[in-house]
């Protein structure tokens, strides 16, 4: 059985979050605004011009892979470790999430649109 992943666009709290992560520069090296995020809750936030966007759905599902594979938690701490050491460009699950294929990713998770 295939897991279900939430997809909803990014309003309300979750859009003030990445907008104060976007003014602090956070994401060293990230270019431009964020337009899509994953949570830790099984949920991927887009923005809501980017909704249809396979890349990037494909992209925020290998992160829920990703958090799949390693666990949670541990995920989180490797991904900031990560960061601060290559940047957001040569983060290395970053890399990997840049390559992901939708059709790839919706073999493992049926998306559920909120």
């Amino acid at each position: 059985m295939k897991k279900v992943i939430k997809i909803k666009p990014m309003k309300g709290v979750i859009a003030w979050y990445i907008k104060v992560k976007e003014l602090l520069g956070f994401f060293s090296g990230a270019k431009g605004s964020i337009i899509g995020c994953t949570s830790a809750w099984d949920t991927i936030y887009i923005k809501e011009a980017h909704m249809r966007s396979k890349k990037l759905i494909a992209h925020e599902l290998k992160h829920i892979e990703q958090m799949d594979r390693h666990g949670k938690i541990k995920f989180m701490f490797l991904y900031v470790i990560e960061l601060f050491r290559n940047g957001y460009k040569n983060n290395k699950y970053e890399v990997e999430a840049r390559g992901a294929n939708y059709n790839d990713m919706i073999k493992k998770y049926k998306l559920q649109r909120t």
